[in-house]
């Protein structure tokens, strides 16, 4: 079976290789690697064929926040005048964080719940940090998903957890500024 198969923009040269070497393994033809937002730049191209009326050349932007990770590619379509003319794809820049996702966001949001937890039980100074007890955080994080999801549509976010730490539950609220301050 021939497959073009893609993979993140930071792959370099041994990922690639070994991306292509299991899939020869499992049997597959690899015929090439192609950058995952660059795919979805033919994909966008490819979609937009029939659009050459309105529009023939534009810029865009594809950006992709993983939970890991965020990449961002620039690209240019070239159109010519009619929908039979030949289509030009130029991929003008590739850049990501491998740090900054959705998992780096959901901790950002998880760390400020636990703030408030400990605002709302009245920590004291002996007493253990929210954010140092593992299955408080677990919890946490869970909500701060849920939080983080909520946000992306809404100016603020309630978020509750019961008994999260001895019985106490937590109730609280984000709201979309203090998130982005974050």
């Amino acid at each position: 079976t021939d497959v073009v198969l893609t993979v993140p923009a930071w792959f370099g040269e041994i990922e690639r290789t070994a991306v292509l070497d299991a899939a020869l393994l499992a049997g597959m033809n690899p015929l090439a690697t192609v950058n995952a937002n660059t795919a979805a730049a033919i994909k966008y191209t490819l979609d937009s064929r029939g659009d050459t009326e309105k529009i023939r050349n534009e810029t865009f932007l594809i950006l992709d926040v993983g939970s890991t990770g965020t990449t961002a590619s620039v690209g240019r379509v070239e159109r010519g005048k009619t929908a039979k003319d030949k289509v030009k794809l130029v991929m003008m820049a590739h850049a990501w964080d491998k740090e900054v996702g959705g998992a780096a966001l959901d901790n950002l949001i998880a760390d400020r719940l636990a703030q408030l937890f400990d605002e709302k039980r009245g920590l004291q100074p002996d007493d253990t940090k929210a954010a140092d007890i593992p299955a408080v955080m677990s919890r946490l994080r869970k909500e701060a998903q849920r939080v983080r999801e909520v946000l992306s549509a809404n100016t603020e976010a309630f978020c509750s957890v019961e008994a999260l730490y001895s019985d106490m539950d937590f109730s609280g609220q984000i709201t979309r500024k203090e998130f982005e301050a974050m």
